[in-house]
């Protein structure tokens, strides 16, 4: 009989990315908050913020620097999410957007 292969679990999109984004955002250290960035965004980052283009390293010091620190911020929300798919040309590896919420 033939071994079924079980695939772990892997929560939503939604729950995922706003776990994430509230570590980094409650991170006390800057070497917790680096540990952290680097487990959630791959190396080759293309980030698109309210219209404008940044590149990993840009967006890591944008998130760092932001008001939403460990005071700010006390709980991000996802809104929305769009994910799409490796195209069959792999031209496209894989591409997530979401709309997300804060309180500051």
């Amino acid at each position: 009989m033939p071994s079924e292969r079980i695939l772990p679990r892997v929560p939503p999109l939604p729950v995922w990315a706003a776990s994430r984004l509230n570590s980094l955002l409650r991170s006390k250290t800057s070497d917790r908050f680096d540990r952290i960035f680097d487990a959630t965004f791959a190396q080759s980052l293309d980030v698109v913020l309210n219209g404008k283009s940044f590149t990993r390293d840009e967006y890591k010091v944008l998130f760092a620097q932001s008001e939403a620190g460990p005071l700010g911020t006390t709980d991000v929300r996802i809104e929305g999410e769009t994910v799409v798919t490796p195209s069959e040309d792999r031209s496209v590896r894989f591409c997530v957007g979401l709309m997300v919420s804060s309180k500051l």
